[in-house]
């Protein structure tokens, strides 16, 4: 992980954990469930991991895998996951998808998913930019992209991390004119 990348992930780290606090003393009206940033208790080999989902060491998703393994924000909006290291590897065999047809025919690693059953994907092509795939059907590990449209939610994974605290603060202020990622 480069100082650049490091640096940006742990101010981004900060900067979610004070929204995360002011999280906890909103009364919801229900039971608040998990609503936390992962990080890791046991060694963390961040080049095998992107070699085994196909990225590149300099990968910001390798980056971010590199300190954290995942969120759950479980209360934010219809609920927001990046998934665990080992969850990552797992679903390239367990069928979730690998590759979406259609307009954006690309191939795939899905990271997240929110609360309403969306995944989120970044590009294997080195460009960072990650994908929301709604609800949609799968076929052979295909998105199937010509019947339910993806969308580019973000440049790159960074700018993917800062739309997502974005989405927090919305949340944590109850700003209803803000746009969600997932709407």
């Amino acid at each position: 992980m480069t100082g650049s990348n490091n640096g940006f992930l742990r101010e981004w780290v900060g900067k979610v954990e004070e929204q995360l606090d002011l999280l906890r003393d909103i009364d919801l009206g229900y039971p608040q469930g998990r609503n936390e940033i992962i990080f890791r208790d046991r060694p963390f080999d961040a080049e095998q991991f992107c070699d085994q989902v196909g990225l590149s060491h300099d990968s910001q998703v390798c980056a971010f895998y590199g300190l954290c393994d995942g969120l759950v924000w479980s209360d934010v909006h219809v609920g927001y996951f990046l998934h665990s290291s080992d969850r990552v590897i797992k679903a390239l065999s367990d069928g979730e998808p690998t590759a979406i047809s259609g307009p954006l025919a690309t191939q795939i690693l899905v990271v997240g998913s929110d609360g309403g059953g969306g995944r989120f994907a970044v590009r294997r092509d080195g460009s960072n930019e990650v994908l929301y795939l709604p609800v949609g059907a799968v076929h052979d590990a295909v998105f199937q992209g010509e019947r339910t449209p993806v969308r580019v939610v973000s440049p790159d994974f960074f700018s993917f991390l800062e739309r997502l605290r974005q989405d927090l603060v919305a949340f944590v202020g109850d700003d209803a004119d803000w746009q969600f990622i997932s709407r």
